[in-house]
């Protein structure tokens, strides 16, 4: 077996992976299809808008905890007066004695999103909606009682465009307050406190944007500086990575990286089919294939730090997470998963987006089978990506990495749909022999590895490190000079090390 190595935690350099957010498109928030049943009230007489829950002791208001704001509407629910949508309750209210009905589709992991947020921030839910309707959403919402405080319509600001939120009703420090809103009209006096989310109609349950914030908001717990955090917020620019100047400040002269460079990468970028006949053979040796004394790490860092330390000695090859309908993932609407960070901060969108072959073999077949949740077998080989940013979104100097783009068994919606089928293993097993297999035909001697597909698609942590390890120790032995697993949070480096080492 080749050598194990287990790097001590960088959680220190956490927080910066992820301070480039992407805003979203406007939507102002007005309650939604609340008002149908509102429409002609303008309740703003009410005695008291804030609403303290017994969870809220003193211990806690005098703690150093930051807050973390929470729209309602559109960002962790959607509700309507007609049962025209999936709604997994009900709720009547009773505004100036008129009886209202809503129907409240919770936004997919909103429970898990909450449990998680309010072990590290006082949580506040700012709605625009009105307080009967409200209240009456958030007790079914949280009934444990991990939201804090209440604030409503009220509370708001109404510019005529919409309703703006004070943040200052929530606390007097901004630099401890962020706000989650899907509009930016409701956050437009504290921009610098904002962190956008993409608005939820109820439209897709496979929504992931909450699973998505969480390394983000992880990571910013232990930074004092929040809103110079957040304000770094970096707009992808792709005319950036296709042309693009820089100057190192140990070298005389701007270097220039054109469009070539990027042409080259996507004129390079290779479909491995599903059907492939020389891929459907990865379990076979040849004879003329690498041999290494093989040095396997396990470090806690981002895939961006472990291929940027891993390029100082040759091409380094790097595994995308990728989605299997999205070129990028969601990194255009802000995602903050692996494969968004890759998007954001490299010329790999265009290689996904602007090769014909791409769209046609990989995106568009997956979004019209994704056969079950398995997906297919087919990648998405970019050699030579330019990568121009670093994980916090700072421009650096221009470096490559190779990266093969799959998707994993998305295994949450393989179990709810088909439990006894058995199989996620198998067609991991395949699929991840698979990638190593294209990363051996063209020579990559460095990779970079990782928890592949345990975070959204629920694939078993301890599975996936195992046959990392079975073809690592079997058909690849000595394929490879170094190896990376690359696993950003320290529970599931913990959980992968401890499989790995069995």
């Amino acid at each position: 077996m080749a050598k194990l190595q287990v790097q001590p935690s960088l959680f220190e350099q956490f927080y910066q992976w992820v301070f480039n957010l992407v805003f979203w498109t406007n939507s102002s928030i007005t309650g939604g299809d609340v008002g149908s049943c509102t429409a002609a009230l303008d309740i703003t007489d009410f005695s008291s808008d804030v609403i303290r829950t017994s969870k809220l002791t003193p211990e806690s208001l005098l703690s150093n905890r930051k807050i973390l704001v929470l729209d309602l509407d559109e960002t962790l629910v959607h509700s309507t007066t007609k049962a025209t949508i999936k709604f997994d309750y009900q709720v009547e209210v009773v505004i100036d004695n008129v009886l209202c009905k809503f129907y409240v589709s919770k936004r997919p992991y909103v429970e898990f999103f909450l449990k998680t947020v309010a072990q590290w921030y006082e949580v506040v839910i700012f709605t625009a909606s009105l307080k009967p309707y409200a209240n009456a959403v958030i007790d079914h919402l949280d009934p444990g009682g991990l939201i804090s405080r209440r604030l409503y319509r009220e509370s708001c600001v109404n510019r005529g465009s919409g309703y703006v939120k004070d943040l200052s009703r929530v606390h007097l420090n901004l630099s401890q307050v962020m706000i989650l809103d899907n509009s930016p009209i409701a956050y437009a006096l504290h921009k610098e406190n904002a962190i956008p989310i993409s608005d939820w109609l109820a439209n897709n349950f496979e929504d992931e944007a909450l699973l998505d914030l969480l390394p983000f908001l992880n990571g910013l717990r232990p930074n004092d500086l929040l809103r110079e955090c957040i304000h770094r917020i970096v707009f992808v620019d792709l005319d950036a990575v296709t042309d693009y100047d820089y100057k190192h400040e140990d070298e005389p002269e701007r270097k220039s990286f054109t469009g070539q460079a990027h042409s080259r990468a996507k004129s390079n970028t290779v479909i491995y089919a599903h059907i492939d006949q020389d891929a459907q053979k990865w379990n076979q040796e040849t004879e003329d294939r690498p041999h290494y004394d093989t040095v396997i790490e396990i470090r806690q860092c981002s895939t961006l730090q472990a291929a940027f330390s891993l390029s100082q000695d040759g091409q380094v090859g790097v595994l995308n997470f990728a989605s299997a309908k999205n070129a990028g993932g969601g990194f255009l609407g802000g995602s903050q998963a692996q494969e968004e960070s890759l998007a954001r901060s490299s010329s790999l969108y265009l290689c996904q987006t602007q090769v014909e072959a791409a769209q046609s073999e990989y995106y568009q077949p997956h979004r019209k089978d994704p056969r079950g949740g398995y997906y297919s077998h087919t990648m998405i080989w970019s050699p030579d990506v330019i990568v121009i940013r670093e994980d916090d979104g700072r421009l650096v100097q221009p470096w490559k990495m190779s990266v093969i783009t799959s998707c994993a068994v998305n295994a949450g919606v393989v179990n709810r749909t088909n439990p006894s089928d058995g199989k996620i293993q198998s067609v991991m097993g395949e699929r991840m022999g698979r990638i190593l297999w294209i990363f051996e035909k063209h020579r990559v001697k460095n990779i970079v590895l990782g928890s592949y597909g345990t975070g959204v698609f629920h694939n078993n942590i301890r599975d996936v490190a195992q046959l990392w390890k079975k073809l690592l120790s079997g058909r690849y032995k000595d394929s490879f000079e170094h190896v990376v697993m690359a696993i950003i949070d320290k529970p599931t480096k913990e959980r992968f090390t401890t499989a790995f080492e069995e």
